[in-house]
């Protein structure tokens, strides 16, 4: 038997019965934050040797390499030393971030059973698409048989998904809820404030609903020990992984990625990165841990994509790299998630306010003309209660409006104009009618014929002078100009509320377009197969950054690499919710609306809904 530490002879001087798990459970269920503070407990070693030692007894078959180390360090550092509350990690393929968060979740669990609850939180509508629900219920296993006689009544409840370690009311289980339960937890309270943990868990966080998952940590952060841990592998600034681990005081082009391997970051949370290149097995030179990235395999990447490539900094770095070949500003699994294409949806509540916009292009582009409207919708979630939510959505096709170089003025012609402009406009017979005129004079027809107030439609003025003049002449002056290429507004510019436009989009037309990516993400968008047009141009348009804020592709780059074609679609769709915003469209913001029932994180279960294969929306009437 090697040598035991003298801490623990000491121990078993004072209680001979104890044995060494007992000595390490009771060192660790006496934790206090100012031993970390200082560097050692009593006994000469900090928080992270004693659970490293207390996994050892408890489950002989983890392998404590260093990424295990790195993780446990980071939360003895945040919990107890930042006094934060959410950990972040993100890793490498093959980095351990689910075995780890399967053995902490048993071992803090075991540490103080009668006073610690731990959920785990799933984006998947069954128990069996969880990894780390999974490993958890293999790693019990594992522990029972390492220590028979060790919390012989541990069993796994199957019906309510949970490892149950002590029989009390409130406390001592591993419970995990997926995602038509995670809005259950809002009211998750600690059994006793000063004493054990109120534990969530949230792996594979990017596939999370947004608002769902960020107004949850809101309601249960307020518990004095309540902890969070989430874990991916990093893909998308703009996704929900972005937002929680979006460095303090820094951007993310700001990061090196050889330097920032863990930082301060959004939410008062931490974030460590897992980097390949520090894989315990590429470390080591050899492939010593069966589980975690290999040389061989990083190799392979390498030769693949290029050490400076998107998939090799996502795969093996784990890097939040902002590569403008890399990034677009949305993308059709995000618009399913968001219930873009549940058309099942109707407006329920309130009259619908119907606006309308057109792109006005010339020199070959097409002159896109498009309606939408937005208004509160009703929902059914799947347990048959309703909800409201407030939806901007297309209700025609895009249509594209006919422009004739060298149109002269015919009878029918003059009495369109005339009908448009009120009998005001002045035009002789065989006279040449302007592109402009046209365009105007067709986006009349096209409002009356949709019921479309005037000063519910804007257009796009950036092209030329004459566009201006010919809409204020012909459809009066309370029509809605509007300028793409200007500066970006100071209206809030994220989903967290702390940011202005201004500060975050280089532009006007990039904050439009970030605008309905952050729509997309709350939910807020529907009828994405009317317009599949604009969804397609809209998930090619590549964003980068200029300083410090974010610029989409110019139009002439789009072009470029798309057959010469015009995103005039993807801009119609944006300059329609640019038209709702103006005519009264709820702030897009991740707060739940009041709704029907309550307060409920079920809409934001709702949308993920298409993701998941699970039907849940349903039309109310004909």
């Amino acid at each position: 038997m090697p040598d035991e530490p003298q801490y623990v002879l000491d121990f078993k001087k004072e209680h001979p019965g104890l044995t060494r798990l007992g000595i390490e459970r009771s060192i660790l269920r006496a934790w206090k934050p100012e031993w970390s503070k200082k560097g050692n407990g009593p006994y000469g070693h900090n928080f992270s040797y004693h659970f490293c030692q207390y996994l050892k007894v408890i489950c002989p078959k983890t392998d404590l390499h260093g990424f295990t180390l790195r993780q446990i360090l980071a939360f003895e550092k945040t919990a107890f030393l930042e006094k934060r509350k959410i950990l972040n990690f993100i890793g490498s393929k093959s980095s351990s971030k689910t075995d780890f968060l399967a053995t902490f979740s048993l071992a803090i669990l075991s540490v103080w059973p009668e006073f610690t609850t731990v959920y785990v939180a799933a984006p998947y509508l069954t128990a069996a698409d969880s990894a780390v629900w999974g490993r958890i219920l293999t790693r019990m296993e594992q522990m029972k048989k390492a220590n028979p006689g060790l919390w012989k009544d541990v069993y796994n409840h199957k019906a309510k998904n949970r490892v149950v370690f002590e029989n009390h009311a409130e406390t001592g289980f591993c419970e995990l809820r997926t995602l038509d339960k995670i809005g259950k937890l809002q009211g998750a309270k600690s059994f006793d404030p000063d004493k054990g943990w109120l534990i969530l868990l949230c792996d594979e966080v990017a596939l999370f609903p947004t608002r769902a998952l960020l107004d949850l940590l809101d309601n249960l952060t307020g518990n004095p020990n309540f902890f969070c841990i989430t874990g991916c592998n990093f893909k998308d600034t703009e996704g929900l992984e972005g937002i929680l681990c979006h460095p303090e005081k820094r951007e993310y082009n700001e990061l090196d990625v050889d330097r920032d391997q863990e930082w301060d970051s959004a939410y008062k949370s931490r974030t460590v990165r897992l980097d390949g290149h520090y894989s315990p097995n590429i470390m080591a030179g050899k492939s010593v841990y069966k589980y975690l990235l290999t040389e061989s395999v990083r190799q392979d990447m390498e030769d693949i994509h290029g050490v400076k490539g998107p998939k090799y900094l996502e795969q093996v770095r784990s890097f939040p790299n902002n590569s403008a070949a890399d990034y677009y500003v949305t993308s059709r699994d995000k618009i399913r998630a968001g219930g873009g294409y549940d058309d099942g949806i109707i407006f329920d509540v309130g009259e619908p306010t119907r606006v309308a916009f057109c792109d006005p292009a010339f020199g070959g582009d097409d002159c896109v003309i498009c309606a939408f409207e937005f208004s509160n919708a009703r929902i059914e979630d799947s347990e048959g209660k309703f909800h409201t939510a407030e939806i901007f959505r297309p209700i025609t096709e895009m249509q594209v409006l006919r422009i004739e170089v060298g149109l002269k003025a015919t009878p029918e012609w003059m009495g369109r104009l005339k009908m448009q402009a009120g009998g005001e406009f002045f035009l002789k017979k065989d006279q040449e009618v302007t592109p402009e005129n046209q365009v105007a004079v067709q986006a009349g027809e096209f409002l009356n014929l949709h019921n479309i107030q005037r000063h519910n439609f804007g257009y796009d003025s950036s092209l030329r002078s004459d566009i201006v003049e010919a809409m204020i002449s012909i459809l009066g002056s309370t029509v809605n100009s509007i300028h793409p290429g200007g500066d970006a507004t100071d209206r809030t510019g994220d989903l967290t509320g702390n940011l202005e436009a201004k500060e975050l989009y280089a532009n006007f037309v990039s904050e439009q377009y970030f605008t309905f990516a952050r729509l997309v993400q709350a939910g807020q968008f529907r009828g994405a197969n009317l317009v599949p047009g604009a969804i397609s141009q809209i998930c090619r348009r590549k964003w980068n950054e200029i300083g410090k804020r974010k610029q989409i592709e110019p139009k002439k780059i789009y072009k470029k690499f798309n057959q010469g074609k015009s995103p005039d679609q993807a801009d119609t769709l944006v300059g329609g919710l640019e038209m709702a915003i103006r005519c009264g469209f709820t702030k897009i913001q991740r707060g739940r609306p009041e709704g029907i029932g309550g307060r409920s994180a079920i809409r934001d279960i709702l949308n993920a809904s298409k993701m998941f294969r699970r039907k849940t929306v349903k039309k109310l009437h004909n």
